[in-house]
């Protein structure tokens, strides 16, 4: 077992595309699964403001980031490679992915 960490973030939206606010059960959902996964979550409530822009349109999104810490092994890299749906029981979904740093 590898003594070094790798980190892994992921950005959760606060809003649908529609202006709708995402339940907040859902990203408590979300926090917990990870915890599930990987034991241990960060899960950091400032707000994080996103910029995209998509066929010349430019969006603008309200964030919270999701950090694991986590042993730098195979299994917990394909873990995270996943795209993850929460909230599936409703007709929109709340997706993610997640990012890594070293």
């Amino acid at each position: 077992m590898s003594n070094k960490l790798r980190r892994f973030e992921t950005l959760l939206p606060l809003q649908f595309n529609d202006g709708r606010e995402v339940p907040p059960d859902w990203l408590a959902e979300a926090v917990l699964e990870i915890v599930e996964r990987f034991n241990a979550a960060s899960y950091e409530t400032q707000k994080v403001e996103g910029h995209w822009r998509h066929q010349g349109i430019l969006y603008r999104d309200n964030l919270v980031k999701i950090v694991i810490d986590a042993a730098d092994e195979k299994p917990t890299a394909s873990g995270c490679a996943n795209t993850k749906r929460v909230g599936g029981r409703n007709s929109t979904n709340l997706s993610y992915g997640w990012s890594v740093t070293q």
